[in-house]
């Protein structure tokens, strides 16, 4: 699976499943204060439409440290590892 969950002008969403795992992909084109705010509600209507379905988690990654940052700024993660090549991969938990 690889969908388009949520497209404006202001940010893409998608979601992609790899090996039985969700992975979100996030490209913010106008970070301000609003859109923020709409993706941070819409992340959780993401989080509750997979708890719904019986999943417990939802990941991203990135080869990039600040993303990090935004994950969390986004909704608290429940877990963050560094990985051996210097990516960050990322989970929150769907409330289950």
């Amino acid at each position: 699976m690889n969908e388009i969950y949520k497209k404006t002008d202001d940010y893409l969403a998608r979601v992609e499943e790899v090996g039985g795992y969700l992975f979100v992909h996030l490209d913010v084109h106008n970070p301000s204060h609003n859109v923020i705010k709409g993706i941070q509600e819409e992340f959780q209507n993401l989080l509750d439409k997979y708890a719904e379905e019986g999943r417990d988690l939802v990941f991203a990654h990135s080869n990039h440290k600040s993303s990090v940052k935004f994950w969390d700024f986004l909704h608290p993660t429940y877990q963050v590892r560094e990985l051996d090549d210097g990516g960050w991969v990322g989970s929150w938990e769907t409330g289950i």
